[in-house]
């Protein structure tokens, strides 16, 4: 206990700086009604697997945020509820209000069997078929939301964690690859990326590919959050950051008045992934969602309807 609450306060005192500065209040913002309750989803991939997770749906309609949360190889979405909770209530001053998808991918949590006939396969899972088969089937998801009015598409944000984080960003590089088409907006939607104990591959995929992609260089915003005792951990995250440097100069810490689209947020720890965001508390939250409210809620943005009668 002493341990969590020592960790916490060395945190809390890293993000003081920038969280006191988002603090600052927008005038006249009507107060948000509260957000409807979580309900369970499920998404089927073009090869027939049954994606479950959680639809965390926002109070404020087409303005709203979407935020995909991935969770790490082998482990479950229900691991980031508490993430997930908050970024769907973090409203007021803050303005993000997200409307948040906690989904498991294959070979992930809840998301082991096929919807249709036949044995699921055993083995090692690919992360690739993650990047692209699975998260064309959330981004279709997405879009039928999207043109609901339920959320803004064109403010889309990834929160993954070890694995799941290096999908995020190959699925944000694959969006910000796709050409508009004459009637329609088809990609370069992902406006930030939270990468929380980030690896540099895993099952087929790696990050250098993703870093070297124009709209990753320049367009999407990117957060990168670790237990700075750990060595591998830091070594990932500093390759990751090196990428970017070129582009972007030297990345933002959470001390600074203002947090810029490159970020390096270590932790005073050893722990990694969503136990780092376990122990961390509201702090690391806060630090997310301030985040995402300044690279993705602010920016300009609109909302475009995507399927076109």
């Amino acid at each position: 206990m002493l341990r969590e609450r020592t960790l916490r306060a060395g945190l809390l005192l890293a993000l003081c700086g920038s969280w006191a500065a988002a603090q600052s209040p927008q005038p006249g913002r009507p107060p948000i009604k509260p957000p409807p309750p979580p309900t369970p989803v499920e998404i089927e991939t073009r090869d027939g697997v049954a994606l479950r997770g959680v639809y965390y749906a926002s109070a404020i309609g087409r303005e709203a945020v979407p935020v995909v949360l991935l969770a790490d190889h082998s482990k479950s979405r229900a691991m980031l509820e508490p993430l997930a909770l908050s970024l769907q209530m973090f409203g007021g001053k803050q303005g993000l209000n997200a409307a948040v998808l906690a989904i498991d991918l294959r070979g992930q949590g809840d998301s082991r069997t096929p919807t249709q006939a036949g044995s699921r396969r055993e083995g090692r899972i690919d992360a690739r078929e993650h990047v692209t088969i699975d998260l064309e089937a959330v981004r279709s998801w997405l879009v039928a939301k999207n043109d609901a009015a339920e959320l803004n598409l064109n403010r889309l944000a990834y929160v993954g964690v070890g694995s799941g984080a290096l999908v995020a960003l190959n699925a944000a590089a694959r969006d910000w690859a796709m050409e508009d088409l004459a009637s329609s907006k088809q990609g370069r939607d992902v406006k930030a990326v939270v990468m929380v104990s980030p690896v540099w591959k895993h099952g087929g995929v790696n990050a250098l590919a993703a870093l070297r992609q124009p709209g990753i260089q320049k367009n999407v915003a990117l957060m990168v959050m670790f237990g700075d005792q750990d060595r591998e951990q830091t070594a990932a995250a500093d390759r990751i950051l090196k990428q970017l440097e070129r582009s972007r100069g030297e990345p933002s810490s959470p001390r600074d008045a203002e947090l810029g689209s490159l970020v390096r947020a270590g932790a005073p720890t050893k722990q990694s992934g969503a136990a780092l965001l376990k122990s961390s508390g509201d702090p690391a939250e806060r630090l997310i969602a301030s985040f995402l409210s300044l690279h993705a809620a602010r920016v300009e943005a609109p909302w475009v309807q995507r399927r076109l009668e």
